[in-house]
């Protein structure tokens, strides 16, 4: 029995497709004025698969009620969160001269007239650390000797010998043979401590004796 006419069709279409993505850089390195930065990307295992069928029926079309989209909230931007700067590296000191064989040479010049030997003291030592760098400039490029040393502005009385030379015994006998680095030497100050930034080494000597 032929109960109505209908038209019938049916397609079916089905479409995959997967991709593998894997993007890699090696570690970076940049040389910056003052400091090293290091940047480094790497993005593993980043799969995309898609697979997508369509099944298409045609038959006595039915209106469809007409949805209204729901209206959402847009996003608001979120702003960016500040990043700390780095800090700078130190500079890394150069090949130097034996701060410490000159220490020992005065204090042996010392033994010889029977006057105490320096002692070392923290405080003193890392104040010399701090004039090591300025040196050189001071010699050789602005004539400005001592410079960084006054400007400290040390609330004790306080003395600095300095010299440029191409070993320990040529610094520590220069000094013997300048009257007023040697009276330094010589002197009744309790403590005293050297630094030496390549060939140019300084020697501080003070009690701590308020001014």
């Amino acid at each position: 029995m032929l109960l109505g006419l209908s038209a019938f069709l049916l397609i079916t279409q089905s479409v995959s497709a997967s991709e593998l993505l894997t993007i890699s850089r090696s570690q970076e390195q940049a040389y910056c004025p003052a400091y090293f930065d290091v940047h480094y990307c790497s993005t593993d295992g980043s799969i995309d698969a898609c697979a997508k069928g369509v099944e298409m029926v045609v038959s006595t079309p039915r209106p469809q009620p007409t949805q209204t989209p729901t209206p959402t909230n847009p996003t608001s931007p979120q702003s960016p969160v500040p990043t700390s700067p780095e800090k700078p590296a130190s500079p890394e000191k150069p090949s130097s001269l034996d701060a410490n064989l000159i220490f020992n040479m005065i204090n042996q010049h010392r033994a010889n007239l029977g006057l105490a030997a320096f002692e070392k003291e923290e405080k003193l030592c890392a104040m010399a650390q701090e004039r090591g760098p300025e040196l050189y400039d001071e010699i050789f490029t602005n004539g400005n000797i001592h410079g960084g040393f006054y400007k400290r502005n040390f609330p004790w009385w306080i003395t600095e010998n300095m010299k440029y030379g191409e070993s320990e015994e040529s610094v520590f006998n220069w000094w013997l043979s300048s009257p007023i680095h040697r009276k330094a030497i010589e002197s009744d100050f309790i403590y005293s401590c050297g630094e030496c930034y390549g060939n140019s080494c300084v020697q501080l000597f003070t009690s701590y004796t308020p001014k």
